[in-house]
């Protein structure tokens, strides 16, 4: 009996440890793994980000985290233009969103936006292909302003925006 149980438990643990790492299909751990996050640039200023492209990730966005280091922050890709809207569900940061549209361009930034401002949805004033989250008071320490452009790297850019003039 005694070897059965152990036989189990010894099954059991790496079950539980792959169900929890893949909830919703999604792993919790940075996809990422072992590698450097990418870097984008906001006109000059860089920029770390974990790449939230899936409905998934983009769901869970920074929700949860307890910290985010001062040079890092989340860019979220999605499939086409529109007024991707953001909101503070299970926040414990402060922060500052950037929208970005298809020219790579900056179009609407919200400061400081507040974990208790849920269940209140923030968007931008005109559609947005991209959305980065940083750290409250990034965009006004770095001079981040709409107008501005964002590099992103080749390998994040989705196929029919590759190749335009603003990326070439």
């Amino acid at each position: 009996m005694r070897k059965l149980l152990t036989v189990l438990v010894i099954i059991a643990i790496p079950l539980i440890y792959f169900l929890y790492m893949f909830q919703d299909d999604t792993p919790i751990v940075p996809p990422r793994i072992g590698q450097e996050p990418p870097l984008i640039r906001i006109g000059n200023v860089p920029l770390r980000v974990e790449v939230a492209d899936t409905p998934a990730l983009r769901e869970r966005g920074l929700g949860g985290r307890d910290t985010l280091a001062p040079t890092e922050g989340m860019l979220f890709i999605f499939d086409k233009s529109d007024y991707h809207k953001i909101w503070m569900l299970d926040m414990k940061l402060v922060i500052d969103v950037i929208w970005v549209d298809e020219q790579f361009t900056v179009v609407d930034i919200k400061k400081e936006l507040r974990p208790d401002t849920y269940p209140r949805i923030f968007e931008p004033k005109v559609p947005a292909r991209f959305v980065i989250e940083t750290n409250q008071n990034y965009t006004e320490s770095f001079g981040i302003k709409i107008g501005d452009k964002v590099t992103i790297p080749d390998d994040l850019i989705p196929e029919d925006l590759k190749n335009t003039p603003e990326q070439q």
